[in-house]
């Protein structure tokens, strides 16, 4: 299983420890869309017991007593300390929802290749086959991995963090890093520094989701941006068999460098414009030819079609590549 997914389970569970006066998590959330197996004892025990008026430590000794599997109390608690805020608690349910909707995938896939094999009719096998190279394709982008995996402690470790302090940010991440830990800046740049500054399709997905969500004032940790991150970059792929689907713990990997490490609010204005400087110098270069004398007699070349650098949006949609037109 994902460890963005397993935290985001086990953020969930927190949540429901600290209180259960959640009820949009109640109506959409089943047990069985826990992938892995002590969550979903948990979430039952929870889900199955009218605990809306117990205290945090109540729940956590109802559920060490009465859940169908072994769990720690001391495991819980560390749930509850870790759990997200409130506002993110929506964030949290969604990419559970979503990642057991993705299983689901799995599950029908093998079956659909063995109804292939089993039709006698050309157009009847040649239709399933279709159907199950869909399914295999969504499994590879979409799919969720084996809930085999043992369950990874949610809090990140000291080592961790200290690593990644140690670790200096390149330009183009001290803007992200400080948009992220300091969302209040998403409408000092939101008007002009255009995602195309960004040399890396992860960076530019971060930035533009950033902005977004901060500029609404919605509110977005490292767990719930890195899963709109690789979706859209695994929709952006999908289905191109060339392109390998974008690993998710590879996207909160690079989100907890970003929240751990040191950075001085302001820094997305100062260097975002240094970017934005060479970004237009690069592409002033790259459109500018020299002046060619014609030689007389000769047709002079046809003018080339420029691009023009707009003032970006405020809610920037993933930046795509837009053909010039040629006269």
């Amino acid at each position: 299983m994902s460890e963005l997914v397993t935290r985001a389970e086990q953020g969930l569970l927190g949540a429901m420890l600290r209180d259960y006066d959640h009820p949009f998590v109640i109506d959409s959330i089943e047990p069985d869309d826990f992938a892995h197996a002590q969550h979903r004892a948990v979430y039952r025990v929870l889900l199955e017991n009218d605990t809306s008026d117990a205290s945090p430590e109540q729940r956590i000794a109802l559920v060490a007593a009465t859940a169908e599997t072994h769990v720690d109390p001391a495991w819980l608690r560390e749930l509850l300390d870790n759990a997200p805020a409130d506002p993110l608690v929506i964030g949290y349910s969604s990419i559970v929802y979503e990642a057991s909707f993705n299983r689901m995938f799995v599950e029908l896939a093998e079956p659909t290749h063995r109804a292939a094999e089993a039709v006698t009719d050309p157009e009847g096998r040649a239709e399933f086959r279709r159907l199950a190279d869909i399914l295999d394709a969504q499994v590879a982008y979409f799919g969720a991995q084996s809930t085999a995996d043992p369950i990874i402690d949610i809090a990140l470790t000291v080592k961790d963090a200290e690593l990644d302090l140690r670790i200096a940010l390149n330009r183009e991440d001290q803007v992200i890093a400080d948009i992220v830990q300091h969302p209040e800046r998403a409408r000092d740049v939101a008007a002009w520094l255009d995602s195309a500054v960004f040399t890396t399709e992860q960076r530019r997905h971060t930035f533009e989701f950033a902005v977004s969500q901060a500029y609404d004032s919605d509110h977005f940790d490292a767990v719930t941006l890195a899963w709109q991150i690789n979706r859209a970059q695994n929709i952006t792929a999908y289905p191109n068999a060339a392109a390998p689907p974008a690993s998710i713990d590879a996207d909160y990997t690079y989100l907890t460098r970003l929240y751990t490490a040191t950075v001085t609010s302001g820094t997305a204005i100062a260097v975002g414009r240094e970017l934005l400087t060479a970004h237009v110098q690069a592409q002033h270069q790259h459109t500018s030819r020299p002046q060619q004398v014609t030689p007389i007699g000769q047709a002079p070349p046809r003018p080339q079609a420029q691009r023009q650098l707009n003032t970006p949006p405020l809610h920037q949609a993933p930046a795509t590549d837009i053909r010039p037109i040629e006269l």
